[in-house]
């Protein structure tokens, strides 16, 4: 921005100076070195952090610097070059209407100069004014267009991963209820089916709290933690920096509370590195699988055991 308002400058300079010489005015190399300062003049005040204020300084520099042109040459045409300014001010009506008063006074002083029979030039500037501000709407419209575009395919992105994430969950749904059912039908040891659902969630460890036969089975590198069963309340729980997490060294934990009427047959803890999306549906799966598969061996040991 700040190298296009001093290439603005350069060129208001370079047409000044070149009507100097092609007029062959009177003083053009006291005007000349006017208006190198002039150029330059721009490149100190020109500051980034006060934009606004830099703007409407180096307006009135502009046309003060091409009032005196004006009059000094008898030039009324040099108006024309209070134009390319207008660029700057193209953001608001304020600052449209701000310019247009400005503006008004090098172009009242060609006006003046030349008795009012040269005024070309206003159709000039006003037909520039005219293109510059339709080509900012289409610039606009171009850059809400591609916005938009942006947006939708954000959007579209988002819909994609959500779809993912719903297929991967749908996945290892499947795969958890063919495991169960290999363990349902005597296919897997539960300390194999442990092993399995442990690679199925990608978990970083998985363990069983047997409570009819008072032992615990782990997986990875989960440890049987007894100290964790007094905060499991609820049939499915997630633990984040908590006492449990503590305990086993994990960011985050799911544990399944298999209860049988008004005994609780077991507990089944998941221990992750990181947190994973939402999985109630596995997990509930799990439970009502387990609570079914644990009551049947129950009643199997009792009847081998009477027998």
């Amino acid at each position: 921005m700040i190298l296009y308002h001093i290439l603005v400058r350069l060129f208001i300079t370079t047409g000044v100076v070149a009507a100097l010489y092609i007029g062959n005015i009177e003083y053009k190399t006291a005007l000349s070195i006017l208006s190198v300062i002039y150029l330059f003049l721009h490149i100190l005040i020109n500051f980034p952090e006060e934009k606004e204020v830099s703007r409407y300084i180096s307006l009135i520099i502009d046309v003060s610097f091409l009032a005196f042109m004006i009059y000094m040459t008898g030039l009324p045409y040099l108006a024309v070059f209070v134009l390319p300014v207008f660029s700057d001010f193209l953001y608001s009506k304020k600052d449209m209407l701000a310019y247009t008063a400005f503006a008004t006074v090098p172009v009242g002083i060609s006006l003046y100069i030349s008795n009012f029979s040269e005024f070309l030039f206003i159709p000039l500037i006003l037909g520039g004014m005219a293109g510059m501000i339709k080509l900012r709407q289409h610039i606009i419209q171009k850059e809400r267009y591609f916005r938009q575009q942006k947006d939708e395919m954000e959007n579209l992105y988002l819909k994609n991963i959500a779809y993912e994430e719903k297929i991967d969950q749908y996945a290892r749904l499947f795969s958890i209820i063919e495991s169960l059912q290999k363990l349902k039908d005597g296919k897997l040891v539960f300390q194999g089916w442990l092993y399995e659902i442990n690679e199925i969630l990608s978990a970083d460890g998985v363990a069983f709290f047997d409570f009819n036969e008072r032992k615990c089975i782990s997986t990875g590198e989960i440890k049987c933690e007894k100290e964790i069963l007094k905060y499991v309340t609820d049939p499915i729980q997630e633990f984040e920096e908590s006492p449990v997490n503590e305990l086993l060294g994990s960011d985050y934990v799911i544990t399944v509370l298999i209860e049988d009427g008004e005994s609780i047959s077991g507990v089944l803890i998941i221990s992750y590195r990181f947190k994973t999306e939402r999985r109630e549906k596995i997990y509930r799966v799990i439970l009502d699988y387990l609570r079914c598969y644990l009551r049947e061996r129950s009643q199997y040991l009792s009847l081998t055991a009477s027998s």
